[in-house]
């Protein structure tokens, strides 16, 4: 029977998978394409999923992370910070990477522990759970850019 540790990390592989997949597929050009011209663009709202994955995963996990957020609370119009891929892809490379990492080390007892964050005290586990919500919201606002952003 696995742990609760191995199936949330489960978990949050199946959950990240689809973003996984698609960092294969995207493109530089394809990074400032939004739904709405005062919309965010494709590659903010990555470089989002990365910052918080990374920064709300330190709160959460308390690994190290030294990312400093540029889209916290910021509305950009133009897309100067979002244009090359290859940053994004390793911001969103390393979240994932701690992220699991984090995941595998916590002990069965502390997942119901309660741990403070920017936005609040969640138990661990429905921290954790904020995080792919939060990660998946986003995702779903990129396949609509991708099928009709401009």
């Amino acid at each position: 029977m696995k742990t609760r540790s191995e199936m949330l990390k489960d978990l949050w592989i199946i959950s990240r998978s689809r973003l996984n997949d698609l960092c294969k597929e995207f493109k530089n050009e394809q990074l400032g394409l939004r739904l709405h011209p005062e919309s965010n663009s494709m590659g903010f709202l990555l470089t989002h999923i990365g910052e918080t994955e990374l920064l709300f995963g330190k709160a959460v996990f308390g690994f190290e992370a030294n990312a400093i957020p540029k889209t916290f609370g910021k509305k950009y119009t133009d897309n100067e910070l979002f244009k090359d891929l290859t940053p994004i892809l390793a911001l969103l490379d390393e979240a994932n990477t701690k992220m699991i990492e984090a995941i595998s080390k916590v002990e069965e007892d502390k997942w119901d522990s309660i741990v403070t964050t920017p936005i609040g005290a969640f138990g661990l586990s429905d921290a954790f759970g904020r995080i792919i919500g939060h990660t998946n919201y986003h995702l779903g606002q990129i396949g609509l850019i991708m099928k009709y952003g401009k």
